[in-house]
């Protein structure tokens, strides 16, 4: 008897995770932190801090950090799917110690930025980024670069498609938010469609520039498998 309620149980409570998980997609993909407007960063490099107008007139929160010497070119590098740039401000020095310089911004509905994340939003956040980096950094850029990881990787990848930089970099890419997110939903969620495309696997073919993608064996978000599989798409 105890088998059969058991059976049941997972038989009515199974397509009712399903239909929550569905609709919260959100919560599971994007987990952003956010900070007060009057936080005040702190970077070993030197900065500058700047707020970049969207197509629909939210507000991206962005950090500019500059080299001590003559740049050789500009990185737009966009984080992951948690956080804020509290946390992934620190990477800007392993770009300016090479002469590059940095613009990071935080996606809407991350740090002090405004609005909710979405697919299309995270979009428009890249293009506004690179639209306000063209208009308002001087000297102008001799070499771009795009830097996506994990989730960025996607949004990086789609800029290119639309604006080819001198050369895209991705760190812990996934072929697609469903690949990026297997190992850890497999048994409920994968049978089911997902709502967000960020599929790298379509974008990656679009861009003509130079690609280079960065992974390892401990990734604890994105599965090696899933980087592996865009090999094919390069």
């Amino acid at each position: 008897m105890s088998a059969i309620l058991i059976t049941t149980g997972i038989i009515l409570i199974y397509p009712i995770a399903i239909g929550l998980i569905y609709l919260f997609q959100e919560i599971i993909i994007f987990q952003p932190t956010h900070l007060d407007k009057d936080f005040n960063f702190n970077f070993e490099n030197r900065f500058s801090e700047h707020y970049i107008t969207t197509f629909d007139n939210h507000m991206l929160n962005a950090l500019y950090f500059q080299t001590e010497e003559k740049p050789l070119g500009l990185v737009l590098y966009f984080h992951g799917n948690a956080g804020n740039l509290k946390r992934w401000g620190k990477y800007a020095i392993d770009f300016t110690r090479k002469n590059y310089d940095v613009l990071m911004i935080d996606y809407r509905g991350f740090g002090k930025s405004t609005g909710f994340p979405s697919e299309k939003g995270l979009y428009d956040d890249a293009m506004c980024t690179l639209r306000w980096a063209e208009e308002h950094l001087s000297p102008k850029y001799d070499r771009l670069i795009f830097y996506g990881r994990s989730l960025g990787s996607a949004i990086a990848t789609h800029l290119a498609t639309n604006t080819p930089p001198d050369l895209l970099i991705l760190e812990t890419p996934f072929d697609s938010i469903r690949g990026a997110f297997q190992k850890d939903l497999r048994p409920l969620v994968f049978p089911f469609p997902l709502r967000y495309n960020l599929k790298n696997t379509h974008l990656i073919p679009l861009v003509k520039c130079k690609i280079v993608i960065i992974t390892g064996t401990r990734d604890l978000i994105t599965p090696l498998s899933s980087a592996q599989r865009l090999k094919p798409y390069l």
